[in-house]
Protein backbone atom coordinates (compact mmCIF):
# COMPACT_ATOMS: atom_id res chain seq x y z
CA UNK A 1 0.00 0.00 0.00
CA UNK A 2 1.30 3.63 -0.97
CA UNK A 3 0.53 5.94 2.35
CA UNK A 4 1.59 8.71 0.07
CA UNK A 5 -0.89 10.92 -2.50
CA UNK A 6 1.61 11.50 -4.93
CA UNK A 7 1.20 13.82 -7.49
CA UNK A 8 2.97 15.40 -10.53
CA UNK A 9 2.12 19.19 -11.53
CA UNK A 10 0.54 19.49 -14.84
CA UNK A 11 3.37 21.27 -17.12
CA UNK A 12 3.15 25.22 -17.87
CA UNK A 13 2.69 26.12 -21.63
CA UNK A 14 5.91 28.04 -22.31
CA UNK A 15 8.89 26.21 -20.29
CA UNK A 16 11.40 29.11 -18.80
CA UNK A 17 15.00 28.59 -21.02
CA UNK A 18 18.30 29.05 -19.38
CA UNK A 19 19.01 32.55 -21.40
CA UNK A 20 15.67 34.40 -20.08
CA UNK A 21 15.57 36.88 -17.13
CA UNK A 22 13.67 35.86 -14.53
CA UNK A 23 12.50 37.77 -11.38
CA UNK A 24 11.70 36.24 -8.49
CA UNK A 25 9.60 37.95 -5.57
CA UNK A 26 7.77 37.35 -2.56
CA UNK A 27 8.55 35.22 0.79
CA UNK A 28 11.38 33.28 1.15
CA UNK A 29 10.54 30.35 -0.76
CA UNK A 30 10.76 32.26 -3.83
CA UNK A 31 14.31 33.58 -2.81
CA UNK A 32 15.23 28.97 -2.20
CA UNK A 33 13.93 28.85 -5.68
CA UNK A 34 15.62 31.54 -6.89
CA UNK A 35 18.86 30.59 -5.42
CA UNK A 36 18.58 26.94 -7.07
CA UNK A 37 18.11 28.64 -10.04
CA UNK A 38 21.20 30.58 -9.81
CA UNK A 39 23.51 27.18 -9.49
CA UNK A 40 22.33 25.95 -12.54
CA UNK A 41 23.53 29.65 -14.31
CA UNK A 42 20.07 30.81 -14.84
CA UNK A 43 19.73 34.67 -15.45
CA UNK A 44 17.61 35.78 -11.93
CA UNK A 45 17.20 38.52 -9.33
CA UNK A 46 15.87 37.86 -6.19
CA UNK A 47 13.51 41.14 -5.31
CA UNK A 48 16.27 43.39 -4.30
CA UNK A 49 13.95 45.38 -1.66
CA UNK A 50 13.86 41.91 0.30
CA UNK A 51 11.22 39.51 1.26
CA UNK A 52 7.90 40.08 1.04
CA UNK A 53 4.81 38.21 2.46
CA UNK A 54 1.20 39.94 1.88
CA UNK A 55 -0.14 40.57 -1.96
CA UNK A 56 -1.16 43.92 -1.50
CA UNK A 57 2.54 44.77 -0.86
CA UNK A 58 4.26 42.85 -2.61
CA UNK A 59 2.62 44.68 -5.73
CA UNK A 60 3.91 47.49 -4.37
CA UNK A 61 7.45 46.75 -5.05
CA UNK A 62 6.74 46.06 -8.27
CA UNK A 63 5.26 49.22 -8.66
CA UNK A 64 8.38 51.07 -7.12
CA UNK A 65 10.45 49.44 -9.51
CA UNK A 66 8.50 50.42 -12.59
CA UNK A 67 8.30 53.44 -11.30
CA UNK A 68 12.14 53.70 -9.95
CA UNK A 69 10.87 55.15 -6.98
CA UNK A 70 13.23 57.87 -5.59
CA UNK A 71 12.81 57.38 -1.71
CA UNK A 72 12.81 60.59 0.29
CA UNK A 73 14.29 60.94 3.52
CA UNK A 74 11.16 61.64 5.61
CA UNK A 75 9.63 58.09 4.37
CA UNK A 76 12.62 56.35 6.76
CA UNK A 77 12.47 56.20 10.59
CA UNK A 78 14.61 55.50 13.04
CA UNK A 79 14.14 52.31 14.71
CA UNK A 80 17.10 49.80 16.83
CA UNK A 81 19.71 52.08 16.14
CA UNK A 82 19.12 51.68 12.06
CA UNK A 83 16.85 53.59 9.36
CA UNK A 84 14.44 51.50 8.13
CA UNK A 85 11.32 51.71 5.39
CA UNK A 86 8.16 50.05 5.85
CA UNK A 87 8.31 48.64 2.41
CA UNK A 88 11.28 47.66 2.46
CA UNK A 89 12.84 44.42 4.21
CA UNK A 90 16.09 45.22 7.33
CA UNK A 91 18.45 43.71 5.74
CA UNK A 92 19.12 47.34 4.10
CA UNK A 93 18.60 49.26 7.03
CA UNK A 94 22.12 50.98 8.46
CA UNK A 95 22.23 53.08 10.98
CA UNK A 96 23.85 56.03 8.82
CA UNK A 97 20.41 57.90 6.93
CA UNK A 98 22.77 58.54 3.75
CA UNK A 99 23.98 55.00 3.21
CA UNK A 100 20.09 53.33 3.94
CA UNK A 101 19.04 55.80 1.35
CA UNK A 102 21.21 54.59 -1.02
CA UNK A 103 21.62 51.22 -0.80
CA UNK A 104 17.82 51.40 -0.93
CA UNK A 105 17.67 53.54 -3.97
CA UNK A 106 20.05 51.26 -5.82
CA UNK A 107 18.05 48.29 -4.88
CA UNK A 108 14.78 49.88 -6.83
CA UNK A 109 17.28 51.15 -9.44
CA UNK A 110 18.87 47.59 -10.19
CA UNK A 111 15.11 46.25 -10.31
CA UNK A 112 13.86 48.76 -12.40
CA UNK A 113 16.38 47.96 -14.70
CA UNK A 114 15.85 44.23 -14.42
CA UNK A 115 12.14 44.79 -15.10
CA UNK A 116 12.39 46.20 -18.20
CA UNK A 117 13.93 43.12 -19.54
CA UNK A 118 12.29 40.48 -17.59
CA UNK A 119 11.06 37.67 -19.29
CA UNK A 120 9.51 35.71 -16.63
CA UNK A 121 8.45 37.17 -13.18
CA UNK A 122 7.58 34.71 -10.01
CA UNK A 123 6.02 35.52 -7.45
CA UNK A 124 5.64 33.30 -3.96
CA UNK A 125 2.66 35.04 -2.02
CA UNK A 126 3.23 34.11 1.78
CA UNK A 127 -0.06 35.28 3.84
CA UNK A 128 -3.20 37.27 3.26
CA UNK A 129 -2.35 38.53 6.76
CA UNK A 130 -1.01 41.75 6.78
CA UNK A 131 -0.35 44.67 9.46
CA UNK A 132 -1.83 48.60 8.82
CA UNK A 133 0.50 51.04 10.36
CA UNK A 134 -1.55 53.19 13.12
CA UNK A 135 0.06 56.45 12.95
CA UNK A 136 1.00 56.69 9.21
CA UNK A 137 -1.71 54.27 8.17
CA UNK A 138 0.35 52.18 5.50
CA UNK A 139 -0.19 48.82 4.86
CA UNK A 140 3.49 47.67 5.89
CA UNK A 141 5.63 45.22 3.81
CA UNK A 142 7.53 44.58 6.72
CA UNK A 143 7.24 45.43 10.54
CA UNK A 144 10.44 45.01 11.59
CA UNK A 145 9.27 43.71 14.93
CA UNK A 146 8.07 46.75 16.25
CA UNK A 147 5.84 46.67 18.99
CA UNK A 148 2.24 45.01 17.97
CA UNK A 149 0.12 47.85 19.21
CA UNK A 150 1.84 50.15 16.93
CA UNK A 151 -0.49 48.28 14.12
CA UNK A 152 -3.85 47.15 13.55
CA UNK A 153 -4.19 43.30 12.00
CA UNK A 154 -5.68 43.44 8.52
CA UNK A 155 -7.02 39.98 6.94
CA UNK A 156 -6.81 41.19 2.96
CA UNK A 157 -9.97 40.25 1.16
CA UNK A 158 -9.52 38.07 -2.01
CA UNK A 159 -10.78 41.05 -3.84
CA UNK A 160 -8.62 43.31 -2.46
CA UNK A 161 -5.86 41.28 -4.02
CA UNK A 162 -6.98 40.38 -6.96
CA UNK A 163 -7.53 44.31 -7.42
CA UNK A 164 -3.84 45.31 -6.33
CA UNK A 165 -2.59 42.52 -8.95
CA UNK A 166 -4.83 43.24 -11.74
CA UNK A 167 -3.49 46.89 -11.24
CA UNK A 168 0.14 45.94 -11.18
CA UNK A 169 -0.27 43.28 -14.28
CA UNK A 170 -1.28 46.30 -16.43
CA UNK A 171 1.24 48.06 -15.83
CA UNK A 172 3.41 44.88 -16.07
CA UNK A 173 2.11 44.02 -19.87
CA UNK A 174 2.26 47.94 -20.70
CA UNK A 175 5.72 47.81 -20.16
CA UNK A 176 6.54 43.55 -20.85
CA UNK A 177 3.55 42.50 -23.59
CA UNK A 178 5.90 39.41 -23.50
CA UNK A 179 6.30 39.01 -19.94
CA UNK A 180 4.95 35.80 -18.11
CA UNK A 181 4.16 35.43 -14.93
CA UNK A 182 4.27 32.44 -12.81
CA UNK A 183 3.08 32.37 -9.04
CA UNK A 184 2.91 29.95 -6.15
CA UNK A 185 1.72 29.76 -2.55
CA UNK A 186 4.07 29.51 -0.18
CA UNK A 187 4.03 26.14 2.10
CA UNK A 188 5.65 27.89 4.87
CA UNK A 189 2.82 27.93 7.48
CA UNK A 190 2.24 31.44 9.00
CA UNK A 191 1.40 29.92 12.64
CA UNK A 192 2.09 32.99 14.56
CA UNK A 193 -1.25 34.44 13.13
CA UNK A 194 -2.79 31.10 14.59
CA UNK A 195 -3.62 27.74 13.03
CA UNK A 196 -6.79 28.18 11.65
CA UNK A 197 -6.50 31.94 10.21
CA UNK A 198 -3.56 30.42 8.67
CA UNK A 199 -5.53 28.13 7.26
CA UNK A 200 -8.01 30.76 6.00
CA UNK A 201 -5.29 33.18 5.12
CA UNK A 202 -3.43 30.43 2.32
CA UNK A 203 -7.17 30.22 0.99
CA UNK A 204 -7.38 33.83 0.21
CA UNK A 205 -3.91 33.46 -2.04
CA UNK A 206 -5.07 30.06 -3.85
CA UNK A 207 -7.89 32.07 -5.34
CA UNK A 208 -6.17 34.55 -6.07
CA UNK A 209 -3.79 32.99 -7.75
CA UNK A 210 -7.28 31.22 -9.44
CA UNK A 211 -8.36 33.94 -10.24
CA UNK A 212 -5.50 35.54 -11.95
CA UNK A 213 -5.01 32.39 -13.94
CA UNK A 214 -8.32 32.40 -15.06
CA UNK A 215 -8.08 36.19 -16.14
CA UNK A 216 -4.95 36.43 -18.32
CA UNK A 217 -3.01 33.76 -20.49
CA UNK A 218 0.43 34.75 -19.85
CA UNK A 219 -0.21 33.71 -15.80
CA UNK A 220 0.57 30.07 -14.79
CA UNK A 221 0.50 28.37 -11.43
CA UNK A 222 3.09 25.95 -9.76
CA UNK A 223 1.68 23.82 -6.86
CA UNK A 224 4.55 24.55 -4.55
CA UNK A 225 2.11 24.36 -1.22
CA UNK A 226 0.33 21.54 -2.53
CA UNK A 227 3.81 19.59 -2.86
CA UNK A 228 4.51 19.73 0.70
CA UNK A 229 0.79 19.29 2.16
CA UNK A 230 -0.55 16.72 0.20
CA UNK A 231 2.30 15.26 -1.26
CA UNK A 232 5.12 14.72 0.92
CA UNK A 233 2.33 15.25 4.58
CA UNK A 234 4.78 15.00 6.85
CA UNK A 235 6.68 16.68 9.98
CA UNK A 236 9.89 14.94 8.58
CA UNK A 237 10.37 17.34 5.50
CA UNK A 238 9.96 20.34 7.97
CA UNK A 239 13.11 22.41 9.39
CA UNK A 240 13.24 22.06 13.23
CA UNK A 241 10.73 25.17 14.07
CA UNK A 242 8.05 23.14 12.05
CA UNK A 243 7.12 25.83 9.84
CA UNK A 244 9.19 26.11 7.21
CA UNK A 245 10.17 23.06 4.96
CA UNK A 246 13.34 21.36 5.09
CA UNK A 247 16.46 21.02 2.67
CA UNK A 248 14.59 17.23 1.85
CA UNK A 249 11.62 18.88 0.73
CA UNK A 250 12.88 22.13 -1.16
CA UNK A 251 14.74 19.71 -2.83
CA UNK A 252 11.69 17.85 -3.81
CA UNK A 253 9.61 20.46 -4.87
CA UNK A 254 12.41 21.74 -7.10
CA UNK A 255 12.76 18.70 -8.99
CA UNK A 256 9.19 19.16 -9.81
CA UNK A 257 9.47 22.99 -10.64
CA UNK A 258 12.39 21.78 -12.97
CA UNK A 259 10.30 19.30 -14.91
CA UNK A 260 6.95 21.69 -14.75
CA UNK A 261 8.84 25.00 -15.69
CA UNK A 262 11.95 24.59 -17.07
CA UNK A 263 12.72 23.50 -20.60
CA UNK A 264 13.56 19.95 -20.69
CA UNK A 265 16.59 20.29 -23.50
CA UNK A 266 18.35 21.86 -20.44
CA UNK A 267 17.81 18.81 -18.14
CA UNK A 268 20.97 16.83 -19.02
CA UNK A 269 23.14 20.23 -18.40
CA UNK A 270 21.00 20.33 -14.66
CA UNK A 271 22.12 16.79 -13.97
CA UNK A 272 26.37 17.40 -15.39
CA UNK A 273 26.07 20.48 -13.05
CA UNK A 274 24.87 18.28 -10.15
CA UNK A 275 27.41 16.01 -10.61
CA UNK A 276 30.47 18.71 -11.20
CA UNK A 277 29.44 20.17 -7.52
CA UNK A 278 28.64 17.20 -6.15
CA UNK A 279 32.63 16.01 -7.20
CA UNK A 280 33.63 19.10 -6.18
CA UNK A 281 32.34 18.34 -2.21
CA UNK A 282 34.24 14.83 -2.41
CA UNK A 283 36.74 14.63 -0.13
CA UNK A 284 39.48 11.43 -1.87
CA UNK A 285 40.60 8.81 0.81
CA UNK A 286 43.76 8.57 -1.31
CA UNK A 287 44.03 11.48 -3.63
CA UNK A 288 46.75 10.37 -4.76
CA UNK A 289 45.86 7.18 -6.68
CA UNK A 290 45.62 6.54 -10.23
CA UNK A 291 41.62 5.90 -9.82
CA UNK A 292 40.95 9.34 -8.29
CA UNK A 293 43.84 10.49 -10.74
CA UNK A 294 41.56 9.02 -13.47
CA UNK A 295 38.30 10.40 -12.29
CA UNK A 296 39.36 14.18 -11.73
CA UNK A 297 40.14 13.82 -15.00
CA UNK A 298 37.05 12.16 -16.78
CA UNK A 299 35.12 15.25 -14.11
CA UNK A 300 37.87 18.01 -16.32
CA UNK A 301 36.55 16.36 -19.60
CA UNK A 302 33.04 16.78 -18.62
CA UNK A 303 33.43 20.85 -17.55
CA UNK A 304 35.84 21.52 -20.16
CA UNK A 305 32.89 20.25 -22.85
CA UNK A 306 30.25 22.30 -20.97
CA UNK A 307 32.29 25.76 -21.57
CA UNK A 308 32.41 25.15 -24.88
CA UNK A 309 29.50 24.33 -25.14
CA UNK A 310 28.26 27.43 -22.87
CA UNK A 311 30.90 29.90 -22.92
CA UNK A 312 28.96 32.19 -20.33
CA UNK A 313 28.96 29.67 -18.00
CA UNK A 314 31.04 30.35 -14.88
CA UNK A 315 32.92 26.98 -14.79
CA UNK A 316 36.32 28.34 -13.59
CA UNK A 317 36.49 27.20 -10.35
CA UNK A 318 35.26 23.67 -11.59
CA UNK A 319 38.13 23.86 -14.18
CA UNK A 320 41.06 25.22 -11.61
CA UNK A 321 39.49 22.76 -9.34
CA UNK A 322 39.81 19.33 -11.74
CA UNK A 323 42.98 21.11 -12.88
CA UNK A 324 45.21 21.01 -9.32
Amino acid sequence: MDFRTRFHPDPIAQKIKRGERILFAGSCFAENISSRLQVYTFNCLYDPLGIVYNPVSLAKHLEMFLQNKEISPDELFFFHGTYRHWQVHSRLSAPDKHKTLSDMRNAIAEGHIFLQHTDVLILTFGTAIAYMHKENNVLVGNNHKVAGNAFDRVFLSVETCISAWQECIQRLQELRPNMRILCTVSPVRHLKEGTIDNTRSKAVLHLLCKALTEQYDHVSYFPAYELLMDDLRDYRFYAEDMVHPNSTAIDYIFSAFAEACIDSAFHPVMQKLDAIHAAMQHKAFHPDSEEHKAFKQRMLNTVQKLAEEYPDMALDSALHYFMD
